[in-house]
């Protein structure tokens, strides 16, 4: 049909301004008016009155009417307050306040997360926080840490679930508007975890990175697929480890990167054998090999993988070389690098987990927040 009048308009629609008291009224009321606007994530929220939002905002220095960024979908002003709101709803603290404002920091920093908080894929981001912060606010890099599990009352589940209210009322996402994501991901809503630096043997990610290992650091990833192996490898064996490590990094068809976790145990036991981390990086990197052949007929290859070749970071500039033999054997991911590892859990199980992420991530600094 030919376009109307409407919609031949050109140039930007102005985001409606909210009015400060948006409804008065009980508990389900309440609930009610949140979720009929699609100001939720499908689950009740904790009311953000003005009382409320003034307490969250003690727990940072920085002014409410500060501008931080421009939040993705629909690219619209993040101020310290709208993250205060977003942290009231979704059961923060004001004590998680700075690790808040990393966060959302580091989601409007990434490029990437423009395009894929709109994707047909389903991301989700998965959120690392690093640093003497994490214990500071008693985030769980323990038993259950991927399950939103911790203490006073959940910072772990009440973070990640920040960060999708933030998407939601301070990006502007609606599903099925510019969330099109076509199955969804349950990863999406509750990924926030600390990884277990007291039990690693390894430098943590954030040092990895080349922060100081005092400082507190939010890493925000973009991916968040799990892979799920074999079944559950109970033997302390790390030749094992390895095997279904490759197959699970093989199996992604992506593979721009991923994140491995490995409980404390496992990873004392890659240190046991003589593995730091880089080792076991540059292994998995190695091991994880396609014939040239493979490589060039992989998923994505036209439209996201090629355009990198050459860049610095991704595939060297010789896989532009189609005289190659597609016999030859080449390495799946860019580096070892884009292979992150992270320790988290307890000592009960050497188990592991693999994650697909992206190559493209963010980190920003806790301590600039407080």
């Amino acid at each position: 049909a030919p376009l109307t009048e409407e919609e031949k308009k050109t140039g930007f629609l102005e985001r409606p301004k909210p009015p400060r008291i948006a409804v008065r009224g009980t508990l389900e009321e309440i609930q009610e008016y949140f979720r009929a606007n699609n100001w939720t994530d499908g689950l009740p929220i904790i009311p953000p009155t003005e009382e409320a939002v003034r307490k969250m905002l003690t727990g940072t220095s920085h002014s409410p009417d500060k501008v931080i960024g421009l939040m993705p979908p629909e690219n619209w002003k993040v101020t310290v307050e709208g993250v205060a709101i977003n942290a009231v709803m979704a059961g923060c603290k004001p004590k998680h306040m700075p690790v808040l404002l990393a966060m959302i920091e580091a989601f409007m920093k990434q490029k990437l997360f423009f395009s894929t908080v709109r994707s047909t894929t389903s991301f989700s981001f998965p959120v690392v926080v690093n640093g003497p912060i994490a214990k500071e606010i008693g985030m769980n890099s323990g038993l259950g840490a991927l399950g939103g599990l911790g203490a006073d009352p959940s910072p772990n589940a009440a973070i990640g679930r920040a960060l999708r209210l933030s998407i939601v009322n301070l990006g502007g996402s609606v599903i099925g508007i510019n969330d099109m994501g076509a199955i969804g991901n349950p990863a999406r809503d509750t990924f926030s975890f600390a990884e277990n630096e007291k039990e690693s043997p390894w430098k943590p990610l954030h040092v990895d990175m080349g922060y100081k290992p005092e400082e507190s650091v939010v890493t925000v990833f973009t991916g968040g697929w799990f892979a799920a192996g074999p079944g559950t490898l109970a033997t302390l064996d790390p030749k094992v480890h390895v095997k279904t490590l490759v197959k699970e990094l093989k199996a992604f068809g992506g593979p721009y990167g991923a994140m491995i976790v490995l409980t404390p145990l496992l990873a004392q036991q890659f240190a046991k054998e003589g593995f730091t981390k880089k080792d076991l990086q540059e292994l998995l990197w190695k091991e994880a090999s396609v014939t040239f052949g493979e490589w060039w007929k992989l998923e994505w290859i036209s439209g996201l993988m090629e355009p990198r070749i050459g860049q610095p970071g991704w595939w060297p500039a010789w896989y532009r070389d189609r005289t190659i033999s597609p016999e030859k054997i080449v390495p799946l991911f860019p580096s070892p690098e884009t292979i992150r590892i992270v320790v988290v859990g307890v000592g009960s199980n050497p188990f592991h987990q693999t994650w697909h992420l992206h190559k493209d991530f963010a980190t920003v600094s806790v301590d600039k927040w407080r």
